[in-house]
């Protein structure tokens, strides 16, 4: 059977289907199509116009978004049964972040010549972190507070100053 088939119900979309080539198209002018595929097993919908409306939409296998204009996905919640891996060119948050994963790393590393900037507009906190154990670089502090022993090495700038008060209190010639 190579035949078209139409069917037209006053009031309502179209709908045609052509058997040769699996084309579903609903509506006129084509303005949506369904193509299926026997030998990859999928659905593709093509969107001839700007708007499609679907309510309960549930897909058994996979699923695959590939709009050819800049499109939009609005009130989803994405990976709250099964999540998975998300790549992004960009990325803007407009709510709290939370990155608690248990035994896991995190890692926020640019590359090139990016940088990180961390600017909150109140005061935060720091905990339980080595800062400059790789690469040492510059820090400004308002005031620093040293918790615990100081250091026996001639090298460090804090144990300089150290000697050298000690020195001036006590005359004696340290080095």
């Amino acid at each position: 059977m190579n035949g078209y088939t139409y069917i037209a119900s006053p009031g309502q979309p179209t709908i045609g289907l052509t058997p040769i080539n699996n084309v579903l198209t609903i509506a006129s002018g084509g303005a949506i199509g369904l193509v299926t595929s026997p030998t990859t097993n999928t659905l593709t919908v093509n969107l001839n116009s700007s708007n499609l409306n679907v309510t309960n939409f549930t897909v058994t296998g996979t699923l695959t978004l590939n709009p050819t204009l800049v499109s939009t996905l609005d009130n989803i919640t994405i990976g709250s049964i099964t999540p998975a891996p998300a790549t992004f060119t960009s990325l803007t948050v407009t709510g709290a972040v939370n990155m608690n994963p248990t035994n896991a790393n995190i890692t926020i590393s640019p590359t090139g010549t990016g940088t990180l900037i961390v600017n909150p507009n109140t005061t935060g906190t720091i905990d339980n972190i080595a800062i400059g154990s790789n690469v040492p670089a510059a820090g400004n502090f308002t005031s620093i507070t040293i918790a615990g022993t100081q250091p026996t090495s001639l090298k460090s700038v804090v144990t300089r100053g150290y000697v050298a008060a000690l020195s001036a209190a006590y005359g004696v010639a340290l080095s």
